[in-house]
């Protein structure tokens, strides 16, 4: 999501809940903004993601940057339990958490266009480098999911006060996990933590 009214870019991060901050905020704000899968008001006929944004960014090298973030154990088992039916097409099968992301790492049995995803590729340039656009890009404006579905809007609401905007009253999202701990072992945290050390550094985490 873009706003060049108040200067800002949200940046989605898959599986951290953008969409449904980007729903609430249009809601609440009209036009003020342009939702990161409006193409027909978007530069691109793809969404605002990947090269795309770092274009943007790269464009509009001033705008504010801000992103959800979300624990890595939450997201992982999201990412895990999504990729169930990519597992059934491939004729794998289910695996348990910790075996899914075992094989990925090792490219074992895994789905073939499936891979480790990491909040801090989203976050962040690589040797200036963002999804193959050369654009120096960090993101500074974080916000944990988990106090934004708790209804803690301080962080969030402040960042938009301070570019002029209206706040939120609220931030849902329907798709919500719940009991996600249910599918952790000490494999499956030993896994996590070994693959996503940088989101929980990055994302300000800590780990089991």
């Amino acid at each position: 999501m873009i706003s060049h009214e108040y200067s800002f870019v949200l940046v989605h991060v898959p599986f951290n809940g953008s969409e449904s901050l980007e729903e609430d905020y249009l809601k609440a704000n009209g036009d003020s903004a342009i939702s990161s899968y409006d193409v027909d008001n978007l530069p691109w006929d793809t969404p605002l993601e990947g090269k795309n944004l770092g274009e943007m960014v790269k464009k509009f090298h001033d705008y504010d940057l801000f992103a959800i973030v979300k624990s890595p154990y939450l997201r992982a088992a999201e990412m895990w339990l999504d990729a169930q039916s990519k597992l059934r097409r491939a004729g794998i099968g289910k695996l348990e958490l910790g075996n899914y992301y075992e094989n990925l790492l090792n490219k074992w049995k895994h789905a073939p266009d499936d891979r480790i995803n990491k909040q801090v590729d989203y976050l962040r340039s690589v040797k200036g480098e963002y999804f193959g656009t050369e654009v120096d890009l960090e993101v500074k404006n974080l916000f944990k999911y988990e106090l934004l579905v708790d209804g803690d809007m301080l962080e969030l609401n402040t960042f938009l006060e301070g570019s002029h905007s209206s706040p939120l009253s609220y931030y849902h999202d329907p798709s919500m996990l719940k009991g996600w701990e249910d599918h952790y072992n000490d494999h499956a945290i030993e896994m996590v933590n070994y693959i996503f050390d940088e989101d929980f550094d990055f994302c300000g985490y800590f780990k089991l």
